[in-house]
């Protein structure tokens, strides 16, 4: 083997080994862009919304989620990929509570308007109720094509390695033989 030769290869196991390593930050980027982020058991305070009975106030039972996730950004509101998904509220002992009938959740502001229910006025020490949901990160594609064209990006970056991985074998192998 001449020294040429040699020094191909070792470019190109540095470009593949490089490239092998790209592909994962790539790939991780494009799941963060592209993919909903979800919370689990956020606690939501009923102090606010209850009478003095320790009832549900119908007439104050508003209640905004108290995360920034989903802030005021009409970009988020406009687009219904970014509309809350995946709720689930439950009360302080774990019992789920029915959307419509326990409460109603606003998928676009984030606001739930609790009912006076049996499940939702249970007396509980903590006047806590929490809730799982995912919203819209800041920085995600909000368009359909967009975050299509989006994931397809690692698998292109994957391709361009091969190919380079192909053409180098094809160029030593074309070099030795002749």
């Amino acid at each position: 083997m001449e020294n040429k030769t040699v020094g191909i290869l070792i470019g190109a196991f540095v470009a593949i080994l490089l490239g092998v390593v790209l592909v994962s930050v790539v790939a991780d980027q494009t799941e963060k862009i592209t993919q909903l982020n979800g919370v689990s058991n956020e606690s939501i305070s009923l102090t606010t919304v209850r009478g003095v009975d320790s009832e549900i106030n119908e007439s104050k039972a508003n209640i905004s989620l108290a995360y920034s996730n989903i802030g005021s950004r009409a970009w988020r509101q406009a687009n219904s990929y970014c509309y809350i998904t995946n709720s689930l509220v439950k009360n302080a002992s774990g019992t789920t509570l029915t959307s419509g009938t326990d409460y109603q959740l606003n998928t676009v502001t984030g606001q739930i308007h609790f009912l006076s229910t049996a499940a939702v006025n249970q007396s509980f020490a903590s006047n806590l109720t929490s809730i799982n949901y995912q919203y819209c990160p800041d920085n995600v594609v909000g368009e359909s094509w967009a975050r299509t064209i989006t994931d397809l990006i690692a698998g292109f970056f994957v391709l361009g390695i091969l190919g380079i991985g192909i053409f180098l074998v094809i160029k030593l192998t074309k070099d030795e033989l002749e």
